[in-house]
This record gives structure tokens, sequence and C-alpha cells, in this order.
């Protein structure tokens, strides 16, 4: 298994996913190639990337954070008002598979790890960590 961080990636920058991406990715459904899946989210930053062989089949998982939710936290007035807004984000992973990688599953990775592909669910458990360590850093 061989993780990277992905902040680097050209085109690339610190758009999180958003609450209509999943759709985007339902309606475009499991076999797209990753090419479309790459238009249709745009410019959503890569946290970080993973890579596993499994029975010569290769896997390609790509770790996002999901806004989830938006929550008004509180709204200052003076001369105008103005809206302090906490975005709630969750890890995502989108999974490809094949020598031409094609979308195979995607979700939260609470929702993957129950995922019925075992080298999914497996998997899920070390993006969570990777995640922590992303997001969490001592």
């Amino acid at each position: 298994m061989a993780l990277s961080a992905c902040a680097s990636i050209p085109g690339l920058n610190n758009i999180p996913m958003w609450h209509g991406d999943p759709a985007k990715l339902q309606a475009l459904g499991k076999g797209a190639p990753m090419a479309e899946v790459d238009k249709a989210l745009g410019n959503t930053r890569v946290l970080a990337t993973d890579s596993i062989d499994v029975g010569g089949v290769p896997y390609q998982f790509r770790l996002y954070d999901w806004v989830q939710d938006t929550v008004l936290k509180k709204t200052v007035c003076s001369q105008s008002c103005t809206s302090n807004v906490d975005y709630v984000k969750v890890p995502y992973a989108i999974v490809y598979v094949g020598a031409e990688p094609r979308l195979h599953a995607w979700g939260t990775l609470k929702e993957l790890d129950k995922s019925a592909d075992p080298a999914v669910a497996r998997e899920s458990g070390q993006l969570l960590l990777r995640y922590y360590k992303i997001k969490y850093p001592r």
C-alpha cells in the first residue's frame, strides 16, 4: 500500500467536495472513466491517494473533504449584517478499478467501510487514519 499526499497536484486547490457532488457521481454511474469524474468535480482538492493491487486488479483510492452540511453560527449586525458559517466536513473517498481506471465505488469512509467489496471495506480504515493525520497533524 502506497499512500501519498496530493496537496501539490497541478490544477487542484483547496476546494472541498460540496453537497451536490455525490449526486454528480451517481449520475455518472459505476464504470465512468476517471477523466469524466475529474471533469464533473472540477477543481476539487484531493487530500491523498492510495493504490493497491487485488488479484492483479489495480484499485485507486482518492480521499477528499466533503462539506456534508453548513451551519449558520451567528449573525453580527452593526452598520450591516454578516453571518459566520461553519462547514461540517467528513472524509469521503472515490474508488477506481482497472488499468484504465473506472469509477467503482464512492461515499463517506463510514459508508465504504460497509462495502460489499472486501478490498474497499478494508482500505477505508487505512484512509480514515490517513485523513486524521492530514487534518490533525501533531
